[in-house]
């Protein structure tokens, strides 16, 4: 366990939880060592610890989100959302205390954390002598740990004591500053205070614990983790965040009831013991124990095969000639119509050996994908039929996977088989990028070969290949997959994929299409929260105050309809949504790539559970181009707000009618999309003070073609030099990008006069 007993205090969360642990645990069957070579479960609190060689088990307590207004992050923020995130992708559980904690990893990292909440010891917290006073006892007045509402409820004449005045204020008559305190002490101002003050957006909140074990109300705001320990108006009164007024009445409101809601806050903390809470830890450490121990590491190579019988044999040869053996050897037959099969059924002497045959061609994508359904091995090489590996590849490139549990894919240097039995080094593939391998081009930028070995817990999270990118569709896969928590290697430039050039192959005979069009942060450069570049300023959102409640509308029961329309929200350039799926059906595989989709059994009970002021109903089978929610917000500020109730398909329309901050909410969310789109962009300014994009077609069409923008906006292209360049407004360059014929440019050319 990190930290250690002896490298924490008492007074402090992180620290109560850790002395509870040891107290508890070992009366569970958990002994807790010092040595890293007698233990079988890492478990570090928040981050790596100093001792650990790896996280096995990571307890996360929150971290700096940056849709929680507060004051701009400093480097420590950065730093400390760094090395939780880094930790959390090497994990093998990820824990959080409470439900709305775990939401960015749903949606960021597609990863269903575990929720285990804090405890008490009920107890040892008797009521104490009622001061009279409010208590507000956070360790810093610094980001969400604002005493400014303690504050503002002394001036109204309301006696308080606080750890921190806020930044700026003096302390005064009614309002007290203690500063930090021991465990010891601050336990008794909590026993003796008259009202205990929880306007803190907690990740969970043992200090609330706390007072309502000694009979004291709770006085808060209804966010975070305090939301999910007190009742309203039972052990407490939970205003609307940020509403000082709704606070004085809820402090009203507990004077009239203080007895009763004093008893029932007893009653309530009673829920929240250490004793129930260990027992989730101790069986959390034994089954991750028990999953380590059964891990094996095996391998599965995937081969799909269009027509390519006279290659099949080499490529299964140099499969079978590995140093390391396959665990599992799968071909699939995608529609072939030589003697795939022939060359197949020589090789399924081979106990690991399996053959699957596609009646019907149905391409590379989906063909790797029914092979990966087909096996269950942990580690999983896709190889073309047409291409060779070296016998040392699985054990090298698995040996390096073991060693590094964050690794997502690891690939080796390659060499080119020629027709005439030439073979010729490569320089590429690079040392791993994630600045190259999420940039937007046609064709795709791309650091890893078809031939690399990628986690099955990759592949199940993402949600597999997707064959509307071929012949791109393995670098979209990669860069898809890494974005959710995962790193990529080089692990060596050794060629030890042998790949083979030839007129047939798809890369010769294929269209490259732009892979950006679901993931938006391939242009504004906003990245999802763990992607394999930590070092970058990264945004972290908590997710929990929606701008847009979007209402899927299952149409079909078909899984790949609705996959497609979750994949188009996600694509959407405005991220701040949630996405509830109305449908009678159950589809469980969903959950497991989108564990964020909340479920309706009706649409009534889909906008009942809306917690965004903005509703979009949309349905399965309706494609939703990137900027549509960023369309509807503008047509938000421009009718300035949509009044009533009537919620129209594709339309957004407000939830509660009449209300300005809707409105204000959207023009700031147009704006940081747009400055964000701006500087991923890098729009350039031009002298006139307005902005444009310089894009140029690099199409194959000779003839000029139109292109329409916006409000009535058209551009011309063509690979004729009157047409090749436009300067395009910065709305309309994300939809020209995605037509995969335009590329962006850094400045423009000289003019271009027609040549009659």
């Amino acid at each position: 366990m990190w930290p250690s007993l002896g490298e924490t205090t008492k007074n402090t969360g992180i620290g109560r939880i850790v002395h509870a642990q040891h107290q508890y645990l070992p009366e569970l069957g958990v002994e807790l060592v010092s040595r890293p070579d007698q233990t079988e479960v890492f478990a570090c609190h928040t981050r790596k610890g100093d001792v650990a060689p790896r996280v096995d088990v990571l307890h996360t307590h929150g971290m700096y989100f940056s849709d929680i207004p507060h004051e701009p992050y400093a480097s420590w923020h950065r730093h400390a959302n760094s090395e939780i995130l880094r930790a959390a992708r090497q994990a093998v559980v990820v824990t959080v205390p409470s439900d709305w904690v775990a939401e960015p990893f749903r949606r960021d990292m597609r990863l269903e954390p575990t929720i285990i909440g804090h405890g008490i010891e009920p107890e040892e917290w008797s009521p104490g002598t009622d001061g009279g006073y409010l208590l507000w006892n956070k360790n810093r007045n610094l980001d969400v740990c604002d005493p400014t509402p303690a504050f503002e409820l002394s001036k109204k004449g309301h006696k308080v004591i606080s750890t921190w005045a806020p930044v700026g204020k003096d302390p005064t008559y009614m309002f007290q500053v203690i500063g930090p305190q021991s465990w010891e002490k601050m336990k008794e101002l909590v026993r003796n205070a008259h009202i205990y003050l929880a306007t803190t957006r907690e990740t969970f909140g043992v200090g609330t614990l706390e007072a309502l074990a000694a009979g004291i109300p709770v006085l808060g705001y209804s966010w975070g983790g305090t939301a999910d320990i007190v009742r309203h108006q039972q052990d407490g009164y939970l205003a609307t965040p940020g509403d000082i007024e709704d606070l004085e009445r809820g402090l009203t409101w507990i004077e009239e009831h203080w007895q009763g809601v004093s008893d029932s806050a007893m009653q309530r903390a009673k829920e929240f013991s250490w004793e129930k809470c260990m027992a989730q830890y101790a069986a959390l450490y034994a089954r991750v124990a028990e999953q380590l121990q059964s891990e094996q590491h095996r391998v599965a190579v995937v081969i799909p095969c269009h027509n390519y019988a006279g290659y099949l044999r080499d490529a299964l040869d140099t499969i079978l000639a590995q140093s390391y053996p396959a665990d599992e050897i799968v071909v699939v037959d995608d529609g072939s119509v030589d003697d795939t099969a022939s060359v197949a059924e020589d090789y399924e002497v081979n106990p690991n050996f399996k053959f699957i045959r596609n009646e019907k061609a149905l391409g590379v994508a989906a063909a790797r994908n029914l092979g990966i359904e087909a096996t269950s091995a942990e580690l999983v090489v896709c190889l073309d039929a047409d291409d060779m590996l070296d016998p040392r590849y699985l054990q090298i490139c698995r040996s390096r996977m073991m060693q590094r549990r964050e690794l997502g894919i690891a690939y080796t240097g390659l060499d080119v088989h020629y027709p005439n039995g030439e073979v010729r080094k490569f320089s590429w593939p690079p040392p791993f990028s994630w600045e190259t391998q999420s940039t937007q081009h046609v064709p795709p930028n791309n650091c890893v070969p078809s031939a690399s070995m990628f986690r099955r817990s990759m592949w199940l999270r993402a949600g597999g290949y997707r064959q509307e990118y071929a012949p791109g569709e393995d670098a979209e896969f990669w860069t898809r997959g890494l974005s959710i928590g995962f790193d990529a290697e080089r692990v060596t430039d050794l060629p030890l994929f042998h790949y083979r050039a030839h007129d047939g192959s798809a890369s010769r005979t294929k269209v490259y299409v732009a892979t950006n069009e679901h993931h938006p942060w391939m242009l504004d450069r906003v990245f999802p929260m763990a992607v394999p570049d930590l070092q970058a300023p990264i945004r972290i959102r908590c997710y929990a105050e929606p701008l847009v409640t979007v209402i899927l509308q299952d149409r079909s029961g078909s899984m790949e309809d609705l996959a497609e329309a979750v994949e188009d929200i996600l694509g959407q350039h405005v991220r701040d949504w949630e996405l509830i799926v109305h449908s009678r059906h159950s589809i469980l595989p969903l959950n497991i790539r989108y564990p964020f989709l909340r479920w309706a059994g009706s649409l009534a009970q889909a906008k009942a559970k809306a917690k965004g002021p903005l509703l979009l109903i949309t349905q399965s089978g309706l494609p939703l181009k990137p900027d549509h929610l960023m369309d509807g917000l503008h047509t938000v500020v421009k009718r300035e707000g949509l009044q009533g109730s009537i919620f129209e398909e594709g339309t957004m329309a407000g939830c509660c009618g009449g209300n300005a901050e809707p409105v204000l909410r959207a023009k700031r969310q147009i704006e940081a999309v747009e400055g964000s789109l701006a500087e991923g962009l890098k729009i350039p300014s031009f002298p006139n003070g307005t902005k444009a994009v310089r894009m140029e077609f690099v199409g194959s069409r000779a003839g000029a073609v139109t292109y329409h923008g916006k409000a009535g906006r058209t551009y011309r292209g063509g690979s004729s030099p009157l047409h090749r360049f436009a300067d395009v407004h910065p709305e309309d360059a994300f939809s020209l990008l995605q037509t995969g014929t335009w590329r962006m440019v850094e400045a423009p050319p000289s003019p271009v006069t027609e040549e009659v």
